[in-house]
């Protein structure tokens, strides 16, 4: 059973002046809020700082693995015919075919030339760049690789293949992209 209050009117309030003030804050060997708040927020701007400085460096050893395999021969035989799973089938994709790679998440866009539909694959751009035969493709922006032998224009910042798509060279991968061309045009 439930006990309720007695019926009648509510209990009356003090006035407001006349209600007790708040006891001061206490004193003593303590660090202020502000310095708190400023210790964390710089320990939260040094471990992003890191983050991004690893990724830098991760990006980094992928440009130069891209440009020692260029300056390597050729040392292992390479399957130009690449083996996907598509729609519950097996997709074979002939890699001297494929003109660019477009990133979707974890779907990639294969362009070949010779069909007007890509073949959509459940794939990493990043794993696939590790299958494509190194010194004919090259990763120029975060969604793309492209064939080099494909390449009908280029500049500093974009790309213009000769299917007429034109893709961004991001500014990440620009480096690698201008190193390939120097040494293409000598």
């Amino acid at each position: 059973m439930i006990d309720f209050p007695p019926a009648g009117p509510p209990p009356e309030l003090p006035p407001f002046g006349d209600m007790m003030p708040l006891p001061p804050p206490p004193h003593g060997p303590g660090v202020p809020w502000f310095v708190i708040g400023i210790l964390l927020v710089g320990a939260g701007l040094a471990l992003y700082f890191f983050i991004v400085s690893r990724r830098r460096a991760r990006r980094v050893k992928e440009l130069e693995d891209v440009l020692a395999a260029w300056d390597e021969p050729e040392s292992r035989e390479e399957d130009p015919i690449l083996h996907f799973k598509a729609d519950y089938r097996t997709v074979n994709v002939d890699s001297r075919k494929i003109v660019y790679v477009e990133s979707w998440s974890e779907y990639v866009k294969i362009h070949l030339e010779d069909t007007e539909a890509p073949v959509v694959v459940l794939y990493r751009l990043k794993n696939l760049a590790e299958l494509l035969p190194g010194g004919r493709f090259l990763r120029i922006h975060r969604s793309y690789i492209i064939s080099l032998e494909h390449i009908a224009e280029a500049s500093r910042t974009s790309v213009r293949l000769d299917n007429g798509v034109t893709l961004p060279v991001s500014e990440l991968y620009r480096s690698a992209f201008a190193a390939y061309l120097s040494r293409s045009r000598s």
